[in-house]
């Protein structure tokens, strides 16, 4: 047994695996030849093919090229969807803010901030530029502005749905009015 599974089971699993890595050739030569991104490609690959209740992902998107990204982040999607705890591991705002919901900024293994996504980002920024002596009130108005300007294409894109709703509702009721109009003249 293997992290719980049989042989038999492990077998079963292995072309998921190899499919989802995608590495190629590599995968029959030793593992100790693989560069970083093929190793992650095969950790990523077999942590995610088992079904795990938690799955912990520790820099695991900063390395690889971004068609392999990419699947990856469909993967972990879909996973939410199945209801897995995903601990996301990442020094990238941008891939915390497109996967997370919740994030906790770290401090030599001491949890600093934690809390809903965009509130701990913008800690997070003004932390970074504490610590190069930059203006933090600066990076505060720039998040605001960015959160600003994000809230509003949602609001465009609501409004945006709810119009083409509308649209068809009116098209639905000039259809009726016109089979209304033309049983009236049949009469």
């Amino acid at each position: 047994e293997l992290m719980g599974f049989t042989k038999e089971e492990i077998q079963e699993m292995e072309p998921g695996i190899i499919e989802f890595a995608d590495i190629g050739d590599y995968i029959d030569q030793p593992l100790r030849s693989y560069s970083s991104g093929m190793k992650a490609r095969l950790g990523f690959s077999i942590a995610t093919v088992v079904d795990p209740e938690i799955l912990i992902l520790d820099e695991v998107l900063s390395v690889g090229d971004a068609k392999f990204k990419q699947k990856s982040l469909k993967k972990v999607t879909k996973m939410f969807d199945k209801g897995v705890t995903v601990l996301f591991v990442s020094h990238s705002l941008r891939q915390v803010r497109k996967i997370c919901n919740k994030a906790i900024v770290l401090d030599h293994g001491q949890i600093i901030k934690a809390g809903e996504i965009e509130e701990v980002a913008l800690f997070y920024k003004r932390m970074l530029a504490a610590k190069e002596g930059e203006d933090t009130d600066q990076v505060e108005l720039l998040s605001l502005d960015k959160s600003i300007k994000q809230h509003r294409k949602e609001e465009i894109k609501s409004l945006k749905e709810e119009l083409k709703v509308s649209n068809n509702k009116l098209l639905e009721a000039q259809a009726e009015i016109e089979r209304l109009k033309a049983l009236v003249n049949n009469k």
